[in-house]
């Protein structure tokens, strides 16, 4: 009788083991809202007596809010710039930038957790990727605006430095239609990026 009760626990052991290792790297219910720099791209700023200009390619900030919905399956939702080109002279200012606004799933596989703090993760999302252009002189002011679907493939890592703050690296591809010619050149911005953030989480099992 003994070693029937022995077996038996011995082999509800590594079950339950197992489902306090799956519980222990939940994220269900955890919040995650991320800042990002990016790494990659061009970056050049001037400045004379006649003018002060600045311009950057790629990925220049982000910002995604991540909600856990299932153990490892998050919803997100994230916005950028990319390509921003800036000047302001004696008679004239331009801005042009390139934001997204985009929509889809986060996941962090718990096969690939290197622990509870440390959670690889990918990530696809989708939506609108708007080219804003703004001038004005003094012969008059223009403003344009155009949107085009793009989608965004990412693969990353989060680490938990502590119940609440996490740093984030985080590399994408930006596959987006080009946008119609302004100024005679048409602007395209796919490619592929690289960021590192600073996020503050809150909620789930930690």
């Amino acid at each position: 009788m003994k070693l029937t009760h022995l077996a038996t626990l011995a082999a509800l052991v590594p079950a339950v083991l197992s489902a306090q290792s799956n519980d222990s790297l939940s994220q269900r219910g955890r919040t995650l809202i991320a800042f990002g720099v990016g790494l990659t791209g061009n970056r050049d700023a001037s400045a004379d007596a006649s003018k002060l200009s600045a311009r950057g390619t790629g990925q220049m900030a982000s910002l995604a809010v991540t909600h856990f919905v299932q153990s490892s399956v998050g919803i997100e939702i994230s916005a950028a710039v990319l390509d921003e080109n800036d000047f302001v002279s004696g008679t004239s200012a331009h801005h042009e930038a390139v934001s997204p606004v985009l929509f889809g799933v986060n996941w962090a596989p718990t096969a690939l957790a290197v622990s509870s703090e440390l959670r690889p993760f990918f990530s696809l999302v989708a939506g609108p990727y708007i080219h804003q252009l703004d001038e004005a002189g003094v012969t008059g002011a223009r403003a344009s605006m155009q949107a085009v679907v793009g989608g965004r493939l990412g693969a990353g890592a989060n680490w938990y430095v502590a119940r609440h703050f996490a740093l984030q690296v985080e590399g994408d591809y930006h596959a987006v239609p080009a946008f119609d010619a302004v100024d005679g050149a048409r602007r395209n911005v796919s490619g592929f990026t690289l960021s590192l953030g600073l996020g503050v989480a809150w909620g789930g099992a930690r």
